[in-house]
């Protein structure tokens, strides 16, 4: 198994209880996806006996918690299974180096889990100290499953996919509920800037929640990696400078249903830049900033869909069509659209 799997959370907060109001978030993306459970989201979570810093007990009631937490929002089902056959998540104490994870002590996590799916992994560092409202278990254990759903790190310092501290950190916040509704269609909230996919035929495919605030952020669909279907693509147009120019991009796989996303990418675009897409002769495909009077740069895209300004010059390209809001983003064959709204 690869290290590339491993997402860990860095440290937990010492409150998940919620505050009275949310705030409006200054965020050009509420949440970000790893991958996508396919088929029925059962977790079957079987709890190793093996020793750590607090009993089996404790760890099973943390396990306990954190799943009822993502059940009750309708993320998954699932129960605790009596053996590591029955499991489809097996979670357990670890300490140092341990297989191929990272070695807990090389770097500031607490937990990490495996890849997104049947047959995934939760370890928790038994170097550390455990304590509720210190270094919560419950915390950590709802965020590592979250990674097993499929969610990500996010820049909401509220979600429970945040990775470091935050005192006013809940059981599942805004950013949280955001990428449920984008992954798999859990809940019915809007906010603005929501995106809208719909099929060819004009019926609603899924909804990206909040993903381009019109007043921070445009968009467009354009096939980013080369794997002949588009992605749909966000970016910062405002001057915040936290922001950086930041640029987003989201996979589909068939039906379309969101696959992953990429990003934030900082430095892409510029207050005022006018961003365009095109492919030149060889294929290769390219974004274009015009900054504004005789200041432009070409971008080209590699292909893993990531854009990286280039030593030698750009070729000469043609001039791009207008940024496009169809494209078929599931590949097959089929145009969907993407519109601003619910």
């Amino acid at each position: 198994m690869r290290r590339a799997f491993f997402l860990g959370l860095l440290a937990v907060s010492a409150s998940c209880s919620p505050t009275a109001d949310e705030p409006e978030l200054p965020f050009q993306a509420l949440f970000a996806v790893r991958g996508r459970w396919s088929g029925e989201r059962e977790l079957r979570l079987f709890v190793e006996d093996e020793p750590g810093p607090l009993a089996r007990g404790e760890l099973l009631a943390a396990v306990r918690a954190a799943l009822q937490v993502w059940s009750k929002a309708g993320a998954c089902t699932g129960a605790l299974v009596e053996t590591r056959e029955a499991a489809s998540v097996v979670l357990g104490w670890r300490r140092g180096a341990h297989g191929e994870c990272v070695p807990f002590g090389a770097d500031p996590s607490v937990a990490h889990a495996g890849p997104v799916g049947p047959g995934s992994f939760v370890h928790f560092d038994a170097g550390r100290a455990w304590r509720e409202g210190e270094l919560s278990l419950t915390h950590a254990a709802v965020h590592e499953l979250g990674h097993v759903l499929g969610l990500d790190h996010g820049p909401d310092e509220e979600s429970v996919m945040f990775p470091a501290p935050s005192a006013t950190r809940r059981p599942l916040g805004r950013s949280d509920r955001a990428a449920l509704r984008a992954l798999y269609a859990v809940g019915t909230e809007t906010w603005p800037g929501d995106l809208t996919v719909l099929r060819a035929d004009g019926r609603p495919a899924l909804v990206l929640p909040a993903v381009a605030p019109p007043q921070w952020t445009e968009f467009a669909c354009f096939d980013t990696d080369g794997d002949g279907d588009d992605e749909l693509l966000t970016w910062r147009v405002d001057d915040a400078r936290e922001a950086g120019g930041a640029l987003w991009s989201f996979h589909f796989a068939p039906g379309p249903v969101l696959e992953r996303t990429l990003g934030p990418l900082y430095g892409v675009s510029a207050p005022g830049a006018r961003l365009a897409f095109t492919r030149d002769a060889a294929g290769q495909r390219w974004l274009s900033a015009d900054l504004g009077g005789a200041h432009a740069r070409s971008l080209r895209f590699d292909a893993h869909g990531i854009p990286a300004e280039l030593a030698e010059p750009a070729p000469q390209l043609e001039a791009p069509g207008a940024r496009r809001s169809t494209g078929d983003l599931d590949g097959n064959g089929e145009q969907e659209s993407v519109t601003l709204g619910p």
